[in-house]
């Protein structure tokens, strides 16, 4: 799911369907996806531009409710599962496929995985340069310039490990703390963002 505002935001159900609410979940429109296949993320960047992310490439909306797939030739068959992003900056990944845009998904480039062996499980886009990427191994990785360099974070890859990272809010001296649970030995990992309103200093 994907909330622009407490009452405007996109719905993905099990089957693939796409659900518009404009009253915070009162009622929900049913919106055509464009394709036969099941999307397995929605994102949506404002409430004209969206994006539908899997199982293959990605879909595009330019009103908020009509999708066509992006043409590009090296996004279009990649295997994609979710997207995030940091205003107009987006993110869509897979287990092996990192793409990224600057332009609110109107366009994407690839950008490389930290290494050949790193099996992506999330990503989260903290800033529009800032990115955090766990994998499959439980080994936390961060990029401060969109992906070109990134760097292993020390203290993960055990079988539970719990991490808080710290971003500053563009207004204001609150943080927001994006809270990461990795189970390894299941190979799961949860990811739960919560908003806390604490004036805290900066956690590297």
């Amino acid at each position: 799911m994907s909330f622009l505002t407490a009452d405007r935001g996109y719905v993905l159900d099990t089957s693939g369907q796409l659900l518009l609410t404009t009253n915070g979940g009162g009622s929900y429109e049913i919106l055509d996806t464009g394709t036969s296949e099941r999307p397995l993320a929605v994102q949506a960047v404002d409430s004209k531009h969206v994006l539908l992310v899997g199982p293959a490439g990605v879909s595009f909306s330019t009103d908020g409710r009509t999708f066509k797939p992006n043409a590009q030739t090296d996004l279009r068959k990649a295997p994609l599962f979710d997207a995030d992003r940091s205003g107009k900056t987006v993110v869509v990944y897979g287990p092996e496929h990192i793409y990224l845009s600057n332009h609110g998904g109107s366009s994407f480039r690839r950008i490389s995985r930290p290494n050949k062996k790193t099996r992506i499980d999330v990503i989260d886009v903290v800033t529009p340069r800032t990115f955090y990427l766990l994998d499959a191994r439980g080994f936390l990785f961060r990029t401060d310039d969109q992906g070109r360099h990134w760097r292993e974070l020390p203290g993960l890859g055990t079988e539970i490990a719990w991490l808080f990272i710290a971003s500053m809010l563009t207004i204001g001296a609150a943080f927001v703390f994006f809270l990461v649970e990795t189970t390894v030995a299941a190979r799961a990992v949860r990811v739960r963002s919560e908003l806390l309103q604490h004036t805290v200093d900066e956690a590297d």
